[in-house]
């Protein structure tokens, strides 16, 4: 399964659509940062990702799942139909230095790894589409 493979071209590109479409589905939450795909596992697809998020933000992990289920079932996600979303507070704490502007970190909270569970025919459709 190349999905498995963080470097291959096929994880790269899924990892890039589902980050920008998470990014947009978060945008508006205070202290949201940016959403990091970490892996990819087999059932229909499943994809962890990190949410990014300052350190001094109230929003919760209940939050961030309440969100992304509204998302998922008003059709804000397009293509990618998402279910059995869980979202888990890590209580992680770093700095993040590649996505804020240069001499410039910004410390998180890494609050959590939300893993979505079937996500649907078309990134199936799509990956054996790419893998063929």
């Amino acid at each position: 399964m190349e999905l498995a493979n963080s470097s291959s071209e096929i994880f790269k590109e899924l990892a890039g659509e589902l980050e920008l479409l998470l990014n947009d589905v978060f945008e508006g939450i205070s202290g949201f940062l940016f959403v990091k795909v970490t892996s990819f596992e087999k059932g229909s697809i499943v994809c962890n990702f990190m949410i990014h998020i300052k350190m001094e933000s109230s929003t919760t992990a209940e939050d961030f799942e309440r969100i992304l289920t509204t998302a998922a079932k008003g059709g804000i996600t397009g293509k990618y139909q998402i279910s059995n979303i869980h979202v888990q507070d890590t209580d992680t704490v770093g700095a993040v230095k590649d996505k804020e502007p240069e001499g410039k970190s910004i410390p998180v909270k890494v609050i959590g790894v939300a893993t979505f569970v079937g996500v649907a025919v078309l990134i199936i459709v799509f990956v054996f589409y790419k893998v063929s």
